[in-house]
């Protein structure tokens, strides 16, 4: 695995829709990741969830982004993402009371410093 020496993290939050039309008209939003939740006689409502993308410089130069929604949920114990949530994981990895690593190209880790560093 790959340590993380600088992260940056970009949070897009969830979203609904409700559009009017044939399925040309919600085309656009299935291209941009939000789901079909229901279709009446013309009527859809989409959704998109929340996603967390963060991008990380490892210690041998590479750079890796991923969608770690759920790494940070799960760490954090928390069951709903929030900026604030991001911002604190942030803060702690800039306080360095965690480390992150990459684990090839499909996947990241988190940990509290000091329980795994290598």
């Amino acid at each position: 695995m790959i340590r993380a020496k600088r992260i940056s993290a970009r949070y897009i939050k969830a979203d609904k829709v409700r559009l009017q039309g044939d399925h040309r008209a919600i085309e656009p939003y299935l291209n941009k990741g939000y789901n079909i939740i229901t279709s009446a006689n013309g009527n859809w409502v989409l959704a998109r969830n929340a996603k967390v993308y963060v991008t990380m410089e490892g210690e041998d130069g590479s750079i890796y982004t991923y969608n770690m929604r759920m790494q940070i949920l799960e760490f954090y114990g928390r069951v709903k993402i929030s900026e604030n949530l991001v911002n604190e994981f942030l803060r702690d990895f800039n306080e360095n009371k965690i480390l992150v690593y990459a684990n090839g190209t499909y996947a990241a880790l988190i940990e509290k410093a000091g329980e795994g560093e290598r």
